[in-house]
């Protein structure tokens, strides 16, 4: 859910250690978003103990504590997420400019993943794939289909709205 959010610019998996109601714990994340920092903490897993006098505690930031009673509702786009990001992050450095503007312009309208690869043809369908999947993760895209159904080539994709950014 973090590397697929548009208003989130960086994070960093286990940071350092901060304090969790008294308790010295690790940070799940850290991430910049919306011009601010946070902490987040997954609440899935039990935690061992810490040495208190070996923690260096990192300087406090909001925290948000995520459940996974809280992931459940997100299961199908945390899913579709797990599927698309291997395609942004091997083939990202290969999407021109050009080809990114040239696909989000002709999806003025719900369409589905087969017609656009088709539509792109002679571009290499994994690249164009590859470059509406970016597309949608830096909010240019969205699909009304991917946090309800499986990613597939019938998942349609349309040019996003300002309300559409925001998940």
């Amino acid at each position: 859910m973090i590397e697929s959010h548009a208003a989130i610019l960086t994070f960093c998996e286990y940071p350092g250690f901060i304090l969790v109601g008294q308790k010295p714990r690790i940070a799940d994340f850290v991430l910049h978003k919306d011009g601010k920092d946070e902490f987040v903490v997954l609440n899935t897993a039990a935690l061992g103990a810490i040495d208190e006098s070996a923690c260096e505690i990192l300087d406090p930031l909001p925290l948000t504590v995520v459940t996974a009673e809280a992931l459940k509702p997100h299961r199908q786009w945390i899913d579709n997420w797990l599927r698309m990001l291997p395609y942004v992050t091997s083939n990202e450095r290969f999407l021109a400019d050009a080809l990114l503007d040239r696909i989000e312009h002709h999806l003025a309208s719900p369409t589905p993943l087969y017609a656009i690869e088709r539509d792109a043809l002679p571009h290499d369908p994994i690249l164009t794939r590859s470059a509406v999947f970016e597309l949608t993760r830096r909010g240019r895209l969205a699909s009304p289909d991917l946090r309800t159904d499986a990613l597939c080539t019938h998942t349609r994709f349309v040019q996003a709205t300002t309300s559409e950014v925001t998940p």
